[in-house]
């Protein structure tokens, strides 16, 4: 029987979990295919939240592709849809409220900004938040006229918010209710823009999912979003690397991975540093970047 004690917890955890004895040692790369050996272990006395939900003797194993340099776990992979939403969920819903309003604006003014430079009309676009969280971008992207739809792994309630009142508008969530699209309902070739701020680090089946984004995007158009480069990391060790500390951030891309994967999904790719000429005054790392998509025609 579930725990009733935490709310939304999962009856059990079932998959074959990684331990400090039966962690595979080489696991095919999630981008590119090629064997790929574990770059560095997480063991039990270095402990992310996610510990409490597999086991006392659960270590994270992250592997490094030899050809792409992609950097992969594979620990969620066994994991049924009702695990992955309680995790993500709880994600979600404890993610400090300033990093949640941090990417909330990044994502808009991203948005804004460079349709500006490649001279689209963001009031006619039609956009889709892929990883839309609780709502906040698409809020702020209704306030200002345009024309956002969202997915997400779980619907969220977006009326339950903490956001400042002169930030977020409540009375806009009937719309945001009625243009969520469940991530396996989504329209092919549908949209103009598709952003995914700080989304792609939580792929857990990285072409599988990049695959259903980039369905949905109509020939022409782009895709814009954040993560985390490996070649930026400001340290070389990846053990210090910040950004593998969340529990749920299991695909870390590389330029050589990105790459791969523009020329894989027939499309022109960029990555860009921090600027404010696309983030505005919105805070965003060094080790990240700004990556766009664009479709061929």
């Amino acid at each position: 029987m579930p725990d009733k004690s935490i709310p939304h917890q999962p009856a059990k955890i079932t998959p074959g979990k990684p331990t400090l004895t039966n962690h595979v040692k080489i696991h095919n790369c999630k981008m590119c295919g090629t064997p790929s050996p574990i770059l560095w272990l997480r063991e039990e006395h270095e402990p992310l939240p996610v510990y409490d939900f597999f086991g006392p003797d659960y270590a994270r194993p992250y592997y490094q592709c030899p050809k792409c340099n992609f950097i992969f776990c594979t620990d969620f992979d066994a994991l049924c849809a009702e695990e992955l939403d309680w995790i993500y969920d709880g994600m979600a819903t404890q993610s400090l409220l300033k990093g949640r309003i941090n990417r909330g604006y990044r994502e808009t003014v991203m948005v804004i900004n460079y349709a500006a430079l490649q001279h689209v009309d963001v009031k006619r676009a039609k956009i889709l938040v892929f990883g839309c969280g609780t709502g906040l971008s698409m809020n702020l992207m209704l306030q200002h006229e345009m024309r956002p739809w969202a997915t997400d792994y779980a619907e969220f309630d977006f009326t339950n918010t903490d956001y400042p009142a002169d930030m977020y508008n409540p009375a806009l969530a009937p719309v945001m209710r009625k243009r969520f699209i469940p991530l396996d309902a989504l329209p092919k070739e549908e949209f103009d823009i598709i952003t995914m701020t700080e989304v792609f680090e939580h792929f857990t089946r990285p072409r599988k999912e990049m695959t259903a984004v980039m369905s949905a995007l109509r020939p022409g158009g782009f895709l814009i979003g954040t993560t985390g480069v490996i070649d930026w990391r400001e340290n070389p060790d990846f053990s210090a690397w910040w950004y593998k500390d969340a529990q749920t951030h299991v695909s870390f891309l590389s330029e050589r991975s990105f790459r791969q994967m523009a020329k894989d999904f027939g499309c022109l790719g960029m990555l860009y540093k921090s600027s404010p000429i696309l983030i505005g005054q919105t805070d965003m790392s060094a080790s990240q970047c700004v990556f766009v998509l664009k479709k061929v025609p």
